[in-house]
């Protein structure tokens, strides 16, 4: 029993004396963070005679500066272009879809609605109704006086050419564009013979097609116009100035399109954004609100088949299916899903992206 105690006290001493000799270790290391400014500098590499120089090359080389051409004072670096503003290098442009028409400008409605306000001031018109919160412009009666001479001139003189009569009223109502940075702008021609009451509501679908084109044209390149001006109106922002189609994720983690526009409006935005792209569509059908996508492009064709198969049956195979789903009054949803397991399931992912890349 005597030696068992005396070999556990041995193990016990041993222990301690290791522990010390460590801890005694670690403060003779010392603090070595700073040796590097003492090192001094090793000799050139010598390459061997086998080994050409003109081989070798840095991955990220500096170019050398002459610092003589650094200028002493500060300079700010311009600022890169906002790669979400309008596509198009047409300042406005008049749409038709479904029997309604549009004045898209751009420009955000922050912008716009001042100048839109300008130019019934410039051709005489009064607004009896102004809410900016709903970007609604409601204007008086039009007399054939001194003073709508020009705006009755102008609106003959546009592509339309509408006859004008005494009496007819206007209304206009602005809102945000499907990209960010534009605006859409509708407007809607009375006749003297509708009631007043039906005037002041906000007509949804178009009253006067031939006059309000081409009043729509007629303002288009008046606000767009040299001397237009750079006002804004911070009321107006409540409007809108954001996308109205937004990339978003759901819990899963699966990317989908939110589109603030109703069904048919959002199909066509979505097709035309197709047709734009190099994507390859197999097949439409609007009243169930889906679109199949053979491949993301023709040359991912080449490389999943062989000679043997024909072009025209490889584009109408339904790979991918894109599918429109209704959330509520002016809000669809856009889902991809992968209908072949062969191809990547990545690519449903990419056709969102590319679709929101061409309608954005």
């Amino acid at each position: 029993m005597k030696l068992y105690r005396c070999f556990r006290c041995a193990r016990s001493v041993v222990v301690v004396a290791l522990c010390t000799v460590v801890l005694a270790s670690c403060a003779l290391i010392g603090d070595r963070s700073n040796e590097y400014k003492q090192a001094e500098e090793g000799r050139s590499l010598v390459l061997p005679e086998s080994l050409a120089e003109t081989k070798l090359r840095e991955r990220y080389p500096i170019p050398a500066i002459d610092s003589s051409s650094v200028p002493d004072e500060k300079f700010e670096l311009p600022l890169p272009p906002d790669a979400t503003s309008s596509l198009s290098e047409d300042p406005y442009e008049v749409k038709t879809f479904d029997g309604d028409a549009w004045l898209e400008l751009s420009m955000p409605p922050s912008k716009a609605w001042p100048l839109i306000d300008s130019f019934w001031l410039e051709y005489g018109l009064l607004t009896h109704t102004e809410r900016v919160s709903d970007g609604y412009f409601g204007t008086e009666e039009l007399e054939e006086g001194v003073s709508h001479e020009r705006l009755i001139s102008d609106l003959e003189s546009t592509s339309h050419a509408p006859v004008i009569i005494d009496g007819v009223s206007f209304q206009a109502k602005l809102t945000q564009g499907i990209r960010r940075n534009t605006s859409e702008l509708q407007v809607r021609a009375f006749m003297p013979n509708v009631p007043s009451e039906d005037r002041k509501a906000w007509s949804k679908k178009a009253v006067t097609p031939k006059i309000e084109r081409a009043l729509l044209e007629l303002i288009g390149e008046t606000v767009t116009g040299e001397g237009s001006g750079s006002r804004y109106s911070l009321n107006a922002v409540n409007i809108g100035d954001q996308s109205r189609v937004r990339l978003l994720e759901d819990e899963a983690g699966y990317p989908f399109l939110e589109i603030q526009l109703s069904f048919k409006r959002a199909w066509s935005e979505v097709q035309d954004a197709l047709e734009a792209s190099p994507v390859v569509v197999s097949g439409r059908d609007e009243k169930g609100g889906v679109a199949y996508i053979s491949y993301l492009d023709e040359e991912e064709i080449d490389s999943w088949y062989t000679l043997e198969s024909s072009l025209e049956e490889q584009k109408a195979e339904r790979n991918i299916e894109l599918r429109f789903y209704p959330e509520g009054p002016g809000v669809i949803r856009v889902r991809a899903k992968m209908l072949n397991e062969e191809l990547e399931p990545e690519s449903a992912r990419t056709l969102i992206e590319i679709v929101f890349e061409y309608i954005s």
